[in-house]
């Protein structure tokens, strides 16, 4: 796992954020595997990087961040975004 987004996750992350209204609050949530050292270090840098990304794109929103063990293999390249109101959840796989 690397502490660095896409290319094409940033981008999908902007084109996100453009379409969220001001005031909205997403979180966003990285998995990694907690029986590799360092892994908790790399998501929480990588799910900064997420953060903001959206707040220098929309500096409107209210950006939360979370670091969870993995839920599958799968869920370690994936980011999370979800919102309160309206309620969404978006995934970017291979992020």
């Amino acid at each position: 796992m690397s502490s660095k987004l896409t290319t094409a996750s940033s981008n999908q992350l902007k084109a996100i954020a453009n379409r969220l209204t001001a005031q909205t609050e997403v979180t966003v949530t990285v998995y990694y595997d907690s029986k590799v050292k360092g892994a908790k270090k790399l998501a929480q840098t990588r799910v900064n990087r997420a953060a903001a990304t959206l707040k220098v794109t929309k500096n409107s929103l209210v950006v939360k961040t979370q670091v969870r063990k993995q839920i599958s293999i799968k869920s370690l390249s994936q980011i999370t975004l979800s919102t309160k109101a309206p309620a969404r959840k978006m995934t970017l796989t291979n992020a």
